[in-house]
């Protein structure tokens, strides 16, 4: 800390006026700051004992010590007071706390803390109003609120609209930039600037097309090495454009294809490109191979700026010197990952001035082949400790069981409601838990209510009875706490609690969970929570169990209220381990990891280490983000302190982790040393990890281990994986060989087992065996779904029976079955390959009938085999209708379009309208496209118009392509504008010294030697150019040839 007040401490330089300030605040947590607490630069007017608005009421403050004095003398009389302070141009009252300041060792001193967090203490200064200015920018941009200045209003803004029609591209930021923090021991702003530009030029000088833009000082918020306190650091923020422009390529991945053909590499300065493209593959179909082949030549990189919208560039350089960039390993994975699922993979890469970029035809993804795993069924028998209930019910048990908590579904066969149970062990007993109502099965039942009796005397189940009379007093509980107000649930008078009254008789578990579950309204749960905590009466001397205060945790939580389940927590003393793991886990599915780290720390901090339940909540919401070293770290400390045992749980979420990422060796070396027996879930994982890869034979050697234990055999689960890993391998014998022995062992499959059975038949073009494959799964009571038939219509086009898929298309929908935008592209792309436009157009059209939204990839398929057959009219037409049919043309759409209109002659007109809603839409003109445009002029004699393109092409670093630039010296020159030609000539040579100039040169003089003769070495010498420049092929370097 006296670090940090030693950045504010006053100057020896005569009177300079201070003020009272808050100078630092206790809370680490800053996320958890808001503009209701108290706040670095806070300026301290005056406090009162009392809220109300007579500003006599509130003492002034001139110094800290005079309202440490103060706040001494009051301490005794109240325990909270109001605060008026100043924040920029308002004046605010706060609610605070009085508190002794801890920081003062020789004297006893006191501050303030926010009322609504006791971590929250603010530590008090005299400091200057600059200083005071410094910190509450600072505050500002931790808390990001915005200062409430007199007579600002908030207006509406159609943010879609705007970003949908000003940005270039979709999901673009325009502008990228990197922070720079400073070293440790790098005390000047200089230094740090000069780190900036060094990596700048290294990237640049590598071959990256970065644009410098602007470069910033920017004050950072960090903790010091102890992690006590709060420090202020200045960093350097480097702003940039990635490239002249951020290019955007599809990959569309063709069936049998398994990678996208090409390889990835990270540079030393964090940015992720592109170093080879293999031939044929979607990546070159797409046009990187060309990209890349340009960039060789010009010693350039084809960098990639983001994958499927998100950004790869490097963000921020640490204090310790290292760029937090990301891992080409992590998004090689992510690209097998999205080839297994046969998904088009959407890039932006950064393009460079003598860039040209070549279209690519349009394949068909495929449907995904594994959706969610159906559950078992098996007969379940229940009693009653007393023996008096014996329910006979079907179970139907989920797949991937916890090992802890054990899930079912649960039909009773004397009834047709459905409920889900859960079996767990609690105070040494089982109990049998339904999820709809917890009910509770070692439980006797309470006196049966109106709705019980009907229910019992039409032969019900005693246990079906006893959830009906669950229910009905649920129901009615219910709707009385509908009654109250959500915002202050707490009924005026006493009487108007007696409702609720009625029904102390009947309090137990299973009711409290039941009407707590039943509650759209949080704070109704809650209410209805406190009062049962001490109901009066209470004749059965009810009190809350554990699963009651897990239902009302997680209801708070899945509604955001993470701090009224907090406090509700502590007061009843039931902060645990446990509960603090589900707020770990609830902060990670927001997204929020600096939430979850801290309630991490504070549930080691409160169990002394002894957390593993927290331990394997925050291994799990690191893995789930990616951050498998994080992950790693937290494992590596668990068996370093010793303090907990890893369980099964913890090493098969790090295992999970390491294969999600590819680092299979990894999940096998932690699965080698595990120090307690795997259970089914740690083998599944390992299994599937391994298929992934494609390594089956490691795959099977994990078999082999489980089934030479007792505990573990295989299930359904393992024999999908293996089956689905061969059929992407094309091992199907191998495949349906596992599918057998899998029925011999009383396995049954499921509908993904049979998905990947069919999926591989038809990649293989044996659709006959895949129908038959589907018969069988209906034999056998499994329902086929929309992934079934797609595999069906991709293998019928695979083997060319068009007209079959179509056919079965149309059985599809007249069957019932949803066809999606998936089924349909199969074969309206495979109308495309044959040249069927029209059966192709008609189905992009029954879609939008049927309320199905084409894919992009459909229509711009349509727009290539259009374009290519010259029928430019109707590529128009559709492409102005693409709206109306459900779909929004992206870049690909326009350009295949606009390329066809500029190839055939008298019809730019045509082309300027499709431009100008092109950059309506977002989108901007590449290079190719004004290459297009200027040949498209030339050829209809508009050398104005030609020229005006040329000259934006310039302005905008773009460099016209040879075809385009021969059309160009032709026009001008039929024009009589030969010099004219010659001064574009000049100035892109003057603008683009990368280009090859040689190859333009050698169009230059080749068409100007036959048409201009000696009068052009004459206008030459007048311009003072040497032949040798700008001669023709055969001269001596002094003029022309001859």
């Amino acid at each position: 800390m006296e670090k940090y007040c030693r950045m504010f401490r006053k100057k020896e330089m005569g009177s300079v006026q201070t003020l009272v300030c808050v100078k630092q605040v206790k809370q680490e947590a800053s996320h958890e700051w808001n503009e209701y607490m108290p706040l670095p630069g806070d300026i301290i007017k005056g406090f009162a004992m009392e809220d109300k608005d007579d500003d006599e009421l509130f003492v002034p403050i001139n110094a800290r010590s005079e309202f440490s004095s103060q706040l001494g003398k009051i301490s005794q009389q109240v325990e909270a007071i109001w605060v008026k302070i100043r924040r920029g141009d308002s004046t605010l009252k706060l609610r605070a706390c009085v508190v002794t300041d801890k920081c003062s060792k020789l004297s006893r001193r006191f501050t303030i803390r926010a009322a609504s967090d006791e971590r929250h203490v603010a530590v008090l200064g005299d400091l200057t109003l600059d200083q005071c200015t410094e910190l509450q920018e600072m505050s500002r941009r931790v808390v990001n609120m915005d200062y409430r200045v007199f007579n600002q209003k908030g207006v509406n803004y159609d943010w879609k609209m705007k970003v949908g029609t000003f940005l270039p591209l979709p999901r673009s930021t325009v502008v990228s930039s990197i922070l720079f923090m400073p070293l440790v021991g790098e005390n000047s702003v200089e230094a740090t600037t000069a780190r900036s530009m060094a990596w700048f030029s290294a990237a640049v000088s590598s071959g990256a097309p970065l644009i410098f833009v602007n470069i910033q000082t920017e004050q950072i918020l960090t903790s010091t090495n102890s992690g006590t306190t709060l420090q202020i650091v200045q960093g350097i923020r480097l702003w940039y454009l990635p490239g002249v422009a951020e290019v955007p390529v599809e990959l569309i991945p063709e069936l049998g294809e398994t990678r996208f053909g090409m390889n990835i590499k990270r540079t030393d300065e964090g940015l992720i490109c592109v170093f080879s493209v293999t031939r044929g593959s979607a990546a070159d179909r797409a046009g990187l191979g060309q990209l890349w082949e340009e960039a060789n030549k010009t010693r350039s990189l084809v960098v990639i700026a983001r994958l499927e919208g998100r950004s790869l560039l490097p963000s921020t350089v640490s204090s310790a010197g290292l760029i937090s960039c990301c891992d080409h390993s992590e998004i090689k994975d992510t690209l097998n990952s999205m080839m297994d699922q046969m998904e088009n993979v959407h890039l932006q890469v950064m393009a460079w001035p003598n860039q040209t970029f070549a279209q690519a035809p349009q394949a068909t993804g495929a449907a995904k082949l594994r959706p969610p795993s159906e559950p078992k069924r098996c007969r379940f028998f229940g009693r009653r400790k007393d023996g008096h209930i014996k329910a006979t019910s079907l179970l139907m048990v989920k797949e991937g069981l916890d090992p802890v908590t054990t899930s079912f579904q649960c039909i009773p066969i004397h009834g047709r409601s459905r409920f889900n149970w859960t079996a767990q062990r609690l105070d040494g007993q089982d109990h049998l838990c339904c999820h709809s109502g917890e009910v509770l099965c070692n439980r006797s039942p309470s006196p049966p209510s109106m709705a019980a009796r009907t229910l019992a005397n039409t032969h019900a189940s005693p246990l079906a009875s006893h959830i009906a009379q669950l229910l009905s007093t649920a129901s009615s509980i219910t709707s009385f706490l509908q009654t109250l107000n959500p915002q202050n649930p707490t009924p005026n008078s006493p009487t108007s609690i007696s409702p609720l009254s009625q029904f102390a008789p009947f309090l137990n578990p299973s009711l409290v969970i039941q009407v707590i579950k039943s509650q759209k309204n949080p704070y109704h749960a809650l209410f209805f929570f406190n009062w049962a905590s001490n109901p009066n009466p209470n004749p059965n001397n009810y009190s809350h169990s554990h699963l009651c205060y897990v239902a009302i945790t997680d209801l708070l939580i899945s509604h955001g209220l993470f701090s009224t389940a907090s406090s509700l927590l502590q007061s009843h003393h039931r902060l645990s381990d446990f509960a603090a793991a589900k707020f770990v886990k609830a902060y990670g599915d927001r997204g929020d990891i600096r939430g979850a780290i801290h309630w991490f720390h504070r549930a080691k901090k409160m169990e002394s280490g002894r957390c593993l339940f927290s331990y394997n909540a925050i291994l799990g919401v690191f893995v789930k983000a990616n951050r498998i070293m994080l992950a790693r770290a937290v494992f590596d400390q668990i068996v370093k302190e010793g303090v907990v045992k890893p369980d099964v749980s913890t090493y098969t979420t790090i295992i999970r982790g390491y294969c999600k990422m590819g680092m299979i060796e990894n999940a096998k070396n932690v699965f080698d040393e595990m120090g307690c027996k795997p259970n089914l879930v740690t083998y599944n994982t390992m299994i599937n990890g391994f298929c992934k890869k494609g390594l089956m034979e490691s795959a099977m050697k994990i078999v082999d281990q489980m089934t030479e234990t007792e505990d573990c055999m295989p299930d359904t689960v393992t024999y999908t994986t293996l089956i689905d890993g061969y059929c992407k391998r094309g091992e199907l014998e191998e495949a349906m060989k596992y599918m057998e022995e899998m029925v011999s062992r009383n396995c049954e499959p499921n509908v993904l087992t049979y998905n990947a059975i069919i999926y591989g038949l038809c990649l293989n073009g044996n659709v006959d065996e895949a129908k038959r494959m589907m018969t069988r799964m209906r034999l056998n009571g499994l329902k086929d779904n929309v992934a079934t038939h797609t595999s069906i219509l991709k293998g019928l086009c695979v083997v060319g029976k068009l007209d079959d898929a179509a056919r079965h298309l149309k059985e599809m929908v007249g069957l019932g079955m949803e066809a999606d935008a998936k089924a349909y592209g199969v074969v309206v792309n495979e109308y495309c390959k044959i040249g069927k436009a029209d059966d192709a157009i008609s189905l992009l059209k029954e879609m939008k009938s049927r309320g199905i939204n084409p894919s992009v990839s459909s229509f711009n398929a349509v727009f290539r085999i259009l374009v290519e057959s010259g029928k430019t009219d109707k590529a128009g037409l559709i492409l102005r209708q693409m709206k109306q049919l459900g779909c929004t043309p992206n870049f690909l759409s326009y350009s295949t379009v606009i390329d066809g209109l500029c190839k055939a002659k008298g019809r730019m007109h045509e082309v300027e309208e499709f431009v100008d809603d092109m950059c309506r839409n977002g989108h901007h003109l590449d290079a190719s496209m004004y290459s297009w445009l200027v040949k498209g002029y030339c050829e209809d004699g508009n050398a104005d118009m030609a020229m005006r393109l040329f000259c934006e092409m310039l302005d905008m670093g773009y460099v016209i392509n040879l075809e385009s630039f021969l059309a160009f010296v032709k026009g001008l020159s039929a024009k009589e504008k030969a010099f004219e030609v010659e001064k574009f000539f000049e100035e892109m040579s003057r603008r683009c010294p990368g280009i090859d100039i040689h190859k333009y040169r050698r169009i230059l003089d080749e068409h100007l030697c036959k048409n201009l003769g000696n009068g052009r070495r004459e206008h030459q010498q007048s311009m003072g150019i040497q032949g040798g420049q700008l001669g023709c092929n055969g001269t001596d370097g002094r003029g022309f040839g001859g």
